[in-house]
């Protein structure tokens, strides 16, 4: 599909498409300049309703890019046996190992629909545990949890 962009700006393509890959490698090669550097890329897996969204802000020039083609900046995965040892301070308010996990990424700045992408939750059940969190921890919202957590990880050496 090829439009004219909604600012009075130049014309640009839009790609609808069912393969991440592809539309991964696509991104890559628009964030890299060249010929495809005003590529709008329209994921064809989501509902009716969220497509006409994306596709209004294409209509109008602006740029969508789904979470699931985003490198995630997260830190490698430990090797078997490796594991990251939990801060103390989440051993002692309660916290289960899948809260500290969600806790940890939340601590890293990760967005709810991330951290579910990447632990293979629904989004739903990561605010859940969010929730617990901030209740066993005693603070009242999800940057003070991860600034708890921060403060005991930096603390336990970790």
């Amino acid at each position: 599909m090829a439009a004219q962009d909604g600012h009075g700006g130049g014309t640009y393509w839009a790609i609808a498409y069912h393969d991440r890959d592809i539309a991964r490698d696509v991104l890559d090669r628009r964030l890299d300049g060249g010929p495809l550097r005003d590529v709008r890329l329209l994921p064809m897996h989501v509902p009716v309703e969220v497509w006409a969204l994306i596709f209004r802000l294409t209509l109008w020039g602006d740029y969508f890019v789904p979470c699931e083609l985003l490198p995630t900046a997260a830190a490698p995965e430990p090797a078997p046996g490796k594991e990251k040892a939990p801060a103390p301070a989440a051993v002692a308010a309660g916290l289960t190992p899948r809260e500290t996990e969600v806790l940890d990424l939340v601590a890293q700045g990760g967005q709810n629909k991330v951290i579910a992408h990447r632990l293979g939750l629904s989004e739903h059940t990561v605010k859940l545990h969010i929730h617990r969190i901030i209740s066993k921890v005693g603070v009242r919202n999800r940057t003070a949890a991860a600034n708890w957590y921060l403060s005991g990880r930096s603390g336990a050496g970790g």
